[in-house]
């Protein structure tokens, strides 16, 4: 495969773009399940999805190496990149997009697909922030953290319309670029905190809160995702994350669950590890997984099972595949139909 790649500069780029009539290439055809047989033009989901977290394409070139050796294993479905949004939005207006360039370039030498994913939160530029606020949370490590994060309301309760158009922009960018490059799966980020969950720790306190205006806010970016999601697109949003008391996951959940769109959104959680345990799940909506920390785990059986058995397809970071019981990740990849 060639990817044609672009450098989208304002308006006028995404114009250029989307006249210039570049169609998606032909891609094997599957079935998706769902409350009828629904032709997909997507390669296969379903499966183990090595993620990596990257800030610059000389990154990505970096690891191209040890990602070719874990794309060649059987079971392995793709290559997910997730990168924070003022690497991709460095100027405003300015999209640089070389980050999934050099991915895809990595991913088309395997012969698997793409999954793009960003981050907002404290990765947000200054100029989209809107109202932004400094939050404190606490890190897997148990250390605490202060970063500066958009704020889904303004002092007055109405939408922080700033923060919102300019996630609305970036996703159509990426969306675009994901057509005209055969990229199957886009992955939408938060409000967030330091990575793409929920996060609605600390906002009760803040002048304008209320429950309604939170859960809005939210569920206005899941209807960006779900008017981008069909037969040649998969979209996904997290429900986990630091959210305290509040219904934003089921609401959620719901909301995509009513949607005519279901059959092509993803709900994920992204706190996966051997101890985890799941239960059972049926769509709609349809369920992913992350696993929660770059690191390696011993209990792949266990993990998979518990995954495999409740969704449809587990992100495992990269270094993953290079610390733990890696044969045995292996063996669990290779097992998934």
């Amino acid at each position: 495969m060639n990817r044609r790649v672009f450098l989208l500069s304002g308006a006028a780029g995404v114009g250029s773009l989307a006249a210039s009539g570049l169609a998606r290439a032909a891609a094997d055809t599957g079935t998706v399940a769902g409350p009828e047989t629904v032709t997909s033009t997507i390669p296969r989901v379903r499966g183990t999805w090595v993620l990596h977290g990257s800030d610059s394409a000389a990154d990505v070139r970096s690891w191209e190496k040890r990602f070719l050796e874990i794309l060649a294993r059987p079971g392995v479905t793709g290559l997910s990149i997730r990168a924070p949004w003022n690497a991709l939005e460095p100027t405003p207006n300015t999209f640089d997009l070389s980050i999934f360039e050099e991915a895809g370039r990595i991913a088309d030498a395997a012969g698997v697909p793409l999954a793009m994913r960003f981050v907002a939160g404290s990765e947000t530029p200054t100029w989209r922030m809107g109202r932004g606020e400094q939050v404190t949370g606490t890190g897997m490590d148990g250390e605490p953290w202060t970063a500066v994060i958009p704020i889904p309301f303004l002092d007055d309760g109405s939408p922080n319309v700033t923060f919102e158009q300019g996630w609305g922009r970036l996703v159509d960018v990426m969306a675009l670029w994901a057509g005209a490059n055969r990229v199957p799966f886009l992955h939408g980020g938060w409000w967030g905190d330091r990575w793409a969950e929920l996060f609605l720790d600390g906002l009760t306190g803040l002048e304008g809160y209320s429950y309604p205006a939170v859960r809005d806010a939210h569920l206005r970016l899941v209807d960006r995702l779900l008017a981008l999601s069909g037969p040649a697109r998969r979209c996904e949003l997290p429900v986990s994350g630091s959210v305290g008391d509040a219904t934003i996951g089921q609401d959620i959940t719901a909301h995509v669950a009513a949607s005519p769109a279901w059959n092509w959104f993803y709900i994920q959680s992204t706190h996966i590890d051997e101890g985890t345990l799941l239960g059972g799940y049926a769509p709609p909506p349809r369920r992913g997984w992350q696993m929660l920390d770059a690191i390696g785990y011993d209990d792949w059986e266990k993990i998979y099972a518990e995954c495999m058995g409740a969704g449809e397809y587990l992100e495992v970071y990269a270094e993953s595949f290079f610390a733990g019981n890696v044969d045995e990740l292996y063996r669990q990849a290779s097992l998934v139909h």
